[in-house]
C-alpha cells in the first residue's frame, strides 16, 4: 500500500447519521401507522444536536393530517438560544405524496440545507 492511499480518510458525521436515522425511523412508523384517509396522531422523530459549529440544538420532522386527506411533512428547528424557532413545510399531499418524499435518497442533504441556511442567519 501507498502513503498515498494512507492519506485516504473517512469521517462519519453525526448529524448525517442522525438525520439518516430520522428518515428511516418516520418512513417506517409512516409506513405501519398512517392510513390512506382520516386522521392520525402526528409522527414525530427528533434529533439534540451537540455540534458546537450549529445554531440549530434540536431537529424535529413532524407528520400530521391537515385536512381533505392531506399531510403535512414539517421540519422543526430551534436554535440554540431558543430565541429562533423555524418551522419549514418540507412536503404536503396524499399519503403517496408524502411516502415518496420520505424515500428521496437526498431527503438528508435537503435537510442539512435547511439547517446550514438557518446556522448562518443570526
Amino acid at each position: 500500500m501507498s502513503d498515498k492511499n494512507m492519506d485516504i480518510s473517512f469521517c462519519i458525521n453525526p448529524l448525517d447519521i442522525n438525520l439518516a436515522k430520522m428518515q428511516f425511523n418516520i418512513l417506517k412508523r409512516y409506513e405501519n401507522e398512517v392510513l390512506s384517509f382520516g386522521d392520525f396522531s402526528p409522527l414525530v422523530e427528533e434529533y439534540l444536536s451537540k455540534d458546537p459549529t450549529l445554531d440549530v440544538s434540536l431537529i424535529k420532522v413532524i407528520c400530521r393530517y391537515s385536512t381533505d386527506n392531506i399531510r403535512v411533512l414539517e421540519l422543526l428547528l430551534d436554535n440554540k438560544t431558543q430565541i429562533k424557532k423555524v418551522n419549514y413545510v418540507l412536503c404536503e399531499g396524499t399519503k403517496e405524496e408524502i411516502f415518496r418524499y420520505l424515500q428521496k435518497t437526498d431527503f438528508v442533504s435537503d435537510i442539512k440545507k435547511i439547517i446550514f441556511h438557518n446556522s448562518k442567519e443570526k
